[in-house]
């Protein structure tokens, strides 16, 4: 007799890498450890000079391995390793990050429900660390949310979410002209075409770690000045009001960046808290 059961749709984990590969193993354990079993893993291994590209040689049969010859970024790394995917969902993780062991299976779950069909991303609560800090970011935002990503970054993480590929694909994948902001932009862009939904649970965990580009202030003033040139068209589209509100809050956003290159982190922190 023939059994009925259902195939698994494949799920493709991202990882872009570059020198960290103590960091790489451990959000690669958090792969390892998913209840879900039909995933393949792509590392991008980004220009690496310490030894992730010997490493990688060593486990190649439990990842597939792509290597840029010259360090290119984590949004060409990851669009790379998108277009070498062949799952039905894309999942993004940063090396210094990880998954939780249902994240997959309990997602995966949901977005095959008949129901959810016009929604192409779903995302989750997650856990940031930091050296003297735990705290959870919960999302917990659904539907059309087009006119909310416009005026906030309401969905946070792309570790959080699951992605169907072919969403992913009809949005651009990740603009690799932007310094900063790719991500939001990416979002702004999937929700233009799709909806979005959750789980109100922790399924994933980030790490504040040094080097990062939220502390690198030239970094993101020139990503959101060209964040805000590239879809100031879309502003409009939501209205007059909102475009003049929007802009005002986002050349707001760039000054304080331009200031806190001048006047440091304590400046921006004050700025973020108040």
């Amino acid at each position: 007799m023939q059994s009925h059961k259902k195939k698994l749709p494949l799920v493709s984990i991202i990882i872009p890498t570059h020198n960290r590969v103590q960091l790489l193993k451990r959000a690669l354990e958090s792969c390892y450890a998913q209840t879900y079993q039909n995933i393949e893993i792509i590392v991008v291994n980004d220009g690496s000079s310490d030894d992730t590209e010997k490493w990688l040689m060593h486990n190649e049969d439990r990842i597939k391995a792509i290597h840029n010859e010259t360090p290119q970024g984590a949004p060409y790394s990851r669009n790379k390793g998108a277009a070498s995917a062949s799952g039905a969902y894309l999942c993004f993780l940063d090396d210094d990050d990880e998954l939780l062991p249902e994240k997959i299976n309990k997602q995966v779950n949901v977005l095959e429900q008949k129901e959810y069909v016009e929604v192409g991303v779903l995302t989750c609560d997650m856990l940031k660390k930091g050296n003297d800090f735990e705290e959870v970011i919960e999302n917990r935002k659904r539907g059309d949310l087009f006119t909310d990503l416009l005026a906030k970054y309401c969905v946070q993480g792309i570790h959080t979410m699951l992605v169907r590929t072919h969403i992913f694909k009809k949005a651009g994948g990740f603009d690799e002209t932007l310094e900063s902001n790719q991500e939001y932009d990416l979002m702004i862009h999937m929700a233009e075409i799709t909806k979005f939904d959750f789980i109100p649970e922790v399924l994933a965990v980030v790490y504040a770690t040094d080097g990062q580009i939220s502390t690198n202030f030239r970094k993101k003033r020139n990503g959101t000045i060209r964040f805000i040139r590239k879809n100031r068209h879309l502003y409009l589209k939501a209205g007059r009001w909102f475009y003049i509100k929007q802009m005002a809050r986002l050349w707001a956003i760039v000054a304080v960046y331009q200031l806190s290159m001048i006047l440091g982190l304590r400046f921006y922190r004050l700025f973020v808290r108040s």
